[in-house]
């Protein structure tokens, strides 16, 4: 077995069938160049990462790359705007990329009674409930709370360029015995 390797090119195994006191000659054996690498980081991190249309995984990212060759990449994540890319690397060639991505937001405007109820996003306080307010274009977990008040919540998803509107009304919870003897008066008709 005969191994060549060379700068920038990939090694390259070739099996050999030597007779003893008798002269081998061999035809040339091409190498291959070597792949570059590419490394990706996003901020945020956990970006999509696709090149030539495959999906290559997610930021932060250290991929093989075919030398020699134009590439396209795309690197995508809900709620931000995708980044297109072309890249080529030559053999053995390491390139890094440090990429932000602009995030794509959504206006929504908040309209609550009583005024001074709180708001959780995704289950973190955010403090009291803002008239407006820009999120991040994916969904949302919206709740809206107030000690004597039955909460209210919803799911909403942003569009940028379309503001949206919640309005609601907070409903003066009952105390819990009369809450039970309401449900048992309606359990009975």
């Amino acid at each position: 077995s005969l191994k060549l390797a060379m700068d920038r090119y990939k090694p390259r195994q070739v099996q050999l069938e030597v007779k003893a006191n008798q002269p081998v000659t061999l035809e040339p054996i091409p190498l291959v160049p070597a792949d570059g690498t590419l490394l990706l980081r996003t901020d945020p991190s956990g970006a999509t990462v696709t090149l030539k249309g495959q999906y290559a995984g997610t930021t932060p990212l250290d991929a093989a790359v075919a030398s020699g060759e134009k590439h396209l990449l795309r690197i995508s994540k809900p709620g931000y705007e995708e980044l297109s890319r072309e890249v080529s690397l030559s053999p053995g060639e390491r390139k890094e990329f440090s990429l932000i991505l602009t995030p794509r937001k959504g206006t929504v405007h908040f309209k609550v009674e009583p005024p001074d109820a709180l708001l959780l996003i995704n289950g973190k306080p955010q403090g009291a409930v803002p008239g407006m307010l820009e999120l991040l274009a994916v969904e949302h977990g919206i709740e809206i709370q107030k000690e004597g008040y039955d909460s209210f919540s919803t799911r909403l998803t942003p569009r940028p360029g379309f503001p949206q509107e919640l309005s609601v009304v907070l409903k003066k919870s009952l105390p819990s015995a009369q809450k039970l003897a309401e449900e048992a008066q309606t359990a009975t008709g």
